[in-house]
């Protein structure tokens, strides 16, 4: 989808539950159809980077997408004020 929206200057790209459910802080909360050998290797990334840079790792994943050129706009939603944060 990045390398189509690329190719079409002026369309965004909207990402519906960026954090999967909570299943990027909390891999135990990662919905099963995210669960495979793949998306495990996908999601080690950022907790690397949280590490290295002190941030959390959904702090990572929402300034990728933020700053990717191919300008996704995070959808995000909570059950708590203080999940917003």
């Amino acid at each position: 989808m990045l390398d189509y929206v690329a190719a079409h200057p002026g369309l965004r790209i909207v990402g519906y539950s960026p954090l999967l459910q909570g299943g990027i802080a909390d891999p135990e909360r990662m919905p099963d159809g995210y669960r495979t050998p793949d998306n495990e290797k996908r999601r080690a990334v950022p907790e690397t980077v949280a590490s290295e840079t002190g941030t959390s790792t959904s702090q990572v994943v929402l300034a990728w997408m933020m700053a990717s050129p191919q300008e996704v706009i995070p959808l995000v939603a909570s059950f708590r004020a203080e999940q917003l944060l």
